[in-house]
């Protein structure tokens, strides 16, 4: 009994407070079995496929919309539809990994938008202020990112565009994973 108990904590440990040093949990627990689950880990042989559209870019899976163009609201259900969301764009380096997919004459709906707060960029996906765009400018109504080729640099960037006009759109989704609750 002690020993689940310990094996509970610890999954909820890890998951709970996202460590990644596994010393730091085992030293907050006892029992040999329990350790060693830890140390060498739990195997988890549920793998749920990722939709036939998406590809692998980095470390996400996107579904790039070269052809069809939707307004942002559009392109957000359209993502939905096939299982996805608006890209999440959470640093430049994500921006980087999928510029080379891109067409430069082609711009792409992001899932940021300031259509709850003038001045603060959202995430769609996430609710929570946005990581790139809030640049404390002042911003107009119903903007929405929008990834745009930038001749004078010759790279994608990170821009903000009216929300009703039609554009192509990147969508996302995610490796499924999952977590495992004992009870008793």
């Amino acid at each position: 009994m002690t020993q689940r108990i310990a094996f509970i904590f610890s999954s909820f440990a890890l998951i709970l407070l996202g460590l990644r040093n596994v010393q730091a949990v085992i030293g907050l627990m006892e029992g040999t079995n329990t350790r060693e689950l830890i140390e060498h880990g739990i195997r988890d042989n549920f793998h749920e496929k990722i939709p036939e559209s998406f590809e692998k870019v980095g470390e996400k899976y996107y579904y790039f919309e070269n052809r069809e163009t939707q307004n942002w609201f559009g392109a957000a259900e359209k993502c939905r539809q096939i299982d996805g969301h608006l890209i999440n764009l959470q640093n430049k380096g994500e921006l980087l990994n999928v510029a080379p997919k891109l067409s430069s004459s082609q711009e792409y709906w992001t899932d940021i938008n300031n259509l709850f707060k003038r001045n603060i960029f959202f995430s769609l996906t996430t609710g929570r202020v946005a990581n790139m765009l809030n640049d404390r400018s002042d911003h107009k109504e119903n903007m929405c990112g929008l990834i745009q080729y930038d001749p004078s640099n010759s790279n994608f960037n990170l821009t903000k565009h009216n929300c009703f006009k039609k554009k192509n759109f990147i969508c996302e989704t995610t490796q499924p994973t999952t977590i495992s609750i004992l009870l008793w």
